[in-house]
This record gives C-alpha cells, structure tokens and sequence, in this order.
C-alpha cells in the first residue's frame, strides 16, 4: 500500500510499522517449471499436476485480490514452450492475460533450465537470445530482469546479462559465488 499501512495475505489493514528511513520492497515471485528429478514428467499428482494444482491456487488468490501484482518467471523450453502448452494451456492463457493487462510481470530465465553459472559465454548468450526471443513470442511485454536457473550465478555474468539489456537479477538463495 503507498499509504505506508501493512496489509496481511486476507488484505485485512493493521497498524504501519515506525518509519525506518528506507523502502522494503516485496514480490510475489513465482516459479514457473515443471520439470522435479523427483517426479515424472506427466500431469499426474505423481508429476507436474502437482505444479498445475499449485498455480490454479496462485492464480485464483491473485484474481480474488486485484491489488495484488504478481511477478513470473518460467522455464521456457520444458514448460512454456512443452508441457505447459500441452497439458495445462488454461494456466498459460492466465498467465499472459495478467502480464499483458499490465496486471503482473514476466522476466526471462534459462531457456533450457540448465545451470547458467556452468555456461561457457557461447552457451550463456544462446541460452538468453533464445529466452528472451520465446518469452516475447509468448508475451506482449516483458521486463528487464533475470532469474537464474538454481538461482545460481557467477559474478562474470552481471556483465553478460548487462550485454543482454538484462538490468536486475532475483537470487533467492546465497548460493552465488
């Protein structure tokens, strides 16, 4: 809220917090990919009809709070462009009316959810070209960020991602080096 107020998940207002003298910003970030080692490769509750069942809830809280932006990131090759397509196009078509209503955000990732950090630079430019080029084919806009595959990076690769028009990169976790 630009009011400063906190607001909770059931969009129930609370008490602000005291001012800090800075900005928190929160996204709600979500990862597109239906892809698990520990899974098979079927809509089954065995595998990926876990992730469909998952995003069906994600998208109907976000649809039920329309203040509420939400920012995606998928795996293009396996799941935008294979199985999402194939077995869940309903969650797809969602998905793209948000982004390209303005209502949420959609950053590229690895095109192949392969390692990036393990790239040659040959590899990495392919890999992004190829992202970037089936991300705009999929979406009227998208924005200038990353998310890397593992959420692992190299500290050569701010600049390759810079190279790429990439501004910013989410890491969710500390395994950067």
């Amino acid at each position: 809220a630009t009011s400063g107020a906190a607001w909770v998940a059931d969009d129930t207002p609370s008490e602000p917090p005291p001012p800090a003298g800075g900005a928190v910003h929160v996204a709600f970030s979500f990862h597109v990919n239906y892809a698990h080692a520990a899974r098979s490769d079927d809509a089954t509750e065995d595998g990926f009809g876990q992730d469909i069942w998952l995003i069906t809830g994600v998208l109907d809280a976000l649809d039920a709070r329309p203040a509420f932006r939400a920012d995606w990131d998928i795996d293009v090759h396996g799941t935008l462009e294979g199985a999402m397509a194939a077995s869940s196009p309903e969650l797809l078509a969602r998905i793209q009316r948000r982004v390209n209503d303005g209502v949420d955000d959609v950053r590229i990732a690895s095109w192949h959810d392969g390692l990036m950090s393990g790239h040659s630079r040959e590899e990495f430019d392919a890999s992004i070209d190829r992202a970037k080029s089936s991300i705009d084919a999929a979406f009227s806009r998208r924005v200038p960020g990353v998310q890397p595959s593992g959420d692992v990076t190299a500290p050569e690769h701010l600049a390759w991602y810079a190279a790429h028009d990439i501004e910013w990169i989410t890491l969710f976790y500390g395994a950067n080096g």
